[in-house]
């Protein structure tokens, strides 16, 4: 199952967001936390200093662009600024960010299950 493109709200712009793989990749590369699945992503939210959720929240914006073949050129510091504005944001991407672990936690239980079956 693919990680749906979801469309976040900042600052009364709407940005596409996405937190897959490559996301994660990002995150890693950036933060040295690269010790995460993709289904511990509501684990590493939790572990996160308030610089790491910045990253999280820049490669998740950076990977939606680049899925919708967009151009993103904000940097960390941007993305943190405009969080900084916009408090009600950052409540929903984190939301957003919890959705995309629960469904890929659903996604990773229905394929164990199918394997199963098989067996």
């Amino acid at each position: 199952m693919a990680i749906p493109v979801q469309k976040v709200t900042i600052n009364g712009k709407q940005y596409p967001f996405h937190l897959g793989i490559g996301a994660m990749r990002i995150v890693a590369m950036k933060t040295g936390q690269g010790n995460y699945k993709l289904t511990e992503l509501d684990k590493l939210m939790e572990e996160s200093s308030m610089e790491s959720l910045g990253v999280i929240v820049w490669a998740g914006l950076k990977s939606g662009a680049a899925k919708q073949e967009e151009d993103f050129d904000m940097s960390i510091e941007d993305v943190e600024e405009i969080l900084i504005e916009d408090p009600p944001a950052m409540d929903n991407l984190l939301n957003k960010t919890e959705e995309a672990a629960e469904e890929i936690e659903d996604a990773e239980e229905g394929n164990q299950e199918k394997g199963n079956d098989e067996s």
